[in-house]
């Protein structure tokens, strides 16, 4: 799914994984839901990056492990302007997780069988 929209969906859905999973983790609402997966959306495409940039020497130093954190950040920043409700900074880090976890296995399946046609 290349599409912006697509990649909404996805993240609404990964976002919903991560209330299931996760009792610190809610939103409120279908509505709540969609406007949590395209502020999402947006700042992993705007402000994620450089974030990551700037962050660079320190992951490189835990050898990758800050970008969890990272994460957690994105989720964060996320719930503070959205409907999103995280109780610690510890349930924003495993959201991250999870949500890059479901979007990493929807893409797999979603570019697989565009690919087929």
């Amino acid at each position: 799914m290349n599409n912006f929209l697509g990649r909404v969906v996805l993240n609404m859905i990964a976002i919903y994984a991560a209330t299931y999973f996760l009792d610190g983790v809610s939103i409120s609402g279908i509505i709540g839901l969609f406007i949590a997966a395209l502020i999402f959306g947006i700042i992993n495409t705007v402000i994620k990056p450089i974030i990551v940039f700037l962050s660079l020497p320190i992951t490189l130093l835990t050898f990758g492990l800050f970008y969890l954190v990272v994460n957690g950040i994105i989720v964060r920043f996320t719930a503070a302007i959205t409907s999103l409700s995280v109780a610690t900074f510890k349930d924003a880090i495993l959201a991250g997780i999870i949500i890059g976890l479901s979007n990493w296995i929807l893409q797999g399946i979603f570019t697989s069988k565009e690919g087929r046609h």
